[in-house]
């Protein structure tokens, strides 16, 4: 019958003065009511907020939010996001996750002397073609470089540049 409802104090009912509340000693843990705080805990007879709740769910394609009677509320969107692979663009959120976009990295570094293609980690790679393949006007790969005929195409792995076989048989970029 004393109790006053603060979960901070205890009700008790003394002969002489009727309800006496008494409180609880300070860091006795309580609830404040806000389901957006935790290790919510007593001092000078009244409930303190403990720390905000962490409502993040790690995932890009949800919107994290705390509703102080419900709690966390991870509520799926549909922004833009990476799959984690290299090779699509354009990847949306979908149902709350991540999802390929629609279309795919082209890669073509335009040297016959390379097998052009995608990695799903590194993105685009060209790497070389056997030797001796004809690229054209007279000339032949050698690891990755059409040579011959006065003029050659260097390219590693990424990088898409044109070059010219100098007199001395070196290449320039």
């Amino acid at each position: 019958v004393c109790g006053d409802g603060n979960p901070c104090s205890t009700g008790g009912c003394d002969a002489k003065t009727g309800c006496v509340q008494t409180a609880v000693p300070d860091g006795a843990p309580c609830s404040d009511g806000d389901a957006c705080t935790v290790g919510d805990s007593c001092g000078g007879a009244k409930c303190l907020p403990g720390a905000v709740t962490k409502c993040d769910d790690g995932n890009v394609c949800s919107n994290d939010s705390c509703d102080k009677a419900k709690g966390c509320l991870n509520v799926a969107n549909a922004g833009a996001c990476s799959d984690g692979n290299a090779c699509s663009v354009g990847d949306v959120c979908a149902g709350g996750a991540c999802k390929p976009g629609a279309t795919a990295v082209t890669c073509d570094d335009g040297n016959k002397c390379t097998a052009d293609g995608c990695d799903k980690l590194k993105g685009c790679v060209a790497p070389p073609v056997g030797d001796g393949l004809d690229c054209g006007t007279g000339a032949t790969c050698k690891a990755g470089i059409c040579a011959g005929a006065g003029k050659a195409l260097a390219v590693a792995a990424g990088q898409f540049h044109t070059c010219a076989l100098t007199t001395i048989g070196t290449v320039m970029c």
